[in-house]
């Protein structure tokens, strides 16, 4: 049995628990673990609730090394997060299928937007430049909006000081625009579902598109896949949702 390696944030984290619903039973099985029985793969899921792309990045390289047999493996899947996360290692240890040893901060202390948008991108072309190295199938997608988020900071979250955003709202977003389309001539979008994950181009987060499109978030708990109006991660029916979607796209 071949295994399925798979990374992302509390959208796909197997020990995921609701913050607004603590007392809640939210065990039950995540995406990675759908799919693993419809491929029949044995799962490696080391997504890490509230982690970003360097992290899902780094796990995946980490479960790749880990198999020596590489024929082993028969596919690698990131959902990726919002590039703003900044994630880093407090331990260090062999690679064990969890996630321990990271931790992340919501908002990098240093840089800005623009320089957080194309890490994520060289991220993706790495994780690219990885799977072929090792002819190890492989997907990728945008699981939550890599950028929107924190533009909208100044308007819609709850801040600490520092962490406001001060810049032009529709300046910033055009450049960002056009930073992630030069991507298309470098990324093999074929392997990129929802490319370039943004709406306006095209693209789509799986959030959006498979739990409901909707101005605010909270309104998504009408269509029935995530858990309420307060927490929009997806209960069980959004994770088999997920689940359903991807075996879908990888048996085309």
């Amino acid at each position: 049995m071949k295994y399925l390696i798979c990374s992302g944030d509390s959208f796909t984290d197997h020990y995921h628990r609701s913050q607004p619903h603590p007392e809640m039973d939210t065990s039950w099985p995540k995406w990675p673990e759908l799919l693993g029985k419809k491929l029949n793969m044995k799962v490696i899921n080391v997504g890490g609730s509230g982690q970003g792309n360097e992290y899902i990045y780094s796990t995946i390289q980490d479960a790749i090394e880990g198999i020596e047999d590489k024929n082993q493996i028969g596919m690698v899947i990131a959902g990726w997060s919002q590039c703003q996360r900044r994630d880093y290692q407090t331990a260090l240890g062999h690679f064990d299928g969890n996630r321990g040893g990271w931790d992340a901060d919501p908002i990098y202390k240093k840089g800005n937007i623009f320089g957080w948008v194309k890490k994520s991108l060289r991220l993706f072309k790495n994780l690219e430049y990885m799977c072929k190295y090792y002819d190890i199938p492989y997907i990728q997608f945008q699981m939550i909006p890599l950028f929107i988020d924190y533009l909208k900071r100044n308007t819609t979250h709850t801040t600490t000081a520092g962490d406001e955003y001060k810049g032009i709202y529709e300046e910033d977003y055009n450049i960002i625009l056009k930073m992630i389309l030069d991507y298309d001539k470098i990324i093999d979008t074929s392997k990129f579902i929802g490319w370039p994950g943004i709406g306006e181009l095209g693209g789509f987060s799986f959030n959006y598109e498979l739990l409901g499109r909707v101005v605010f978030q909270r309104e998504q708990f009408k269509f029935g896949f995530t858990i309420s109006e307060e927490d929009n991660h997806p209960n069980a029916a959004g994770q088999i949702k997920i689940a359903e979607y991807l075996y879908e796209k990888i048996n085309r």
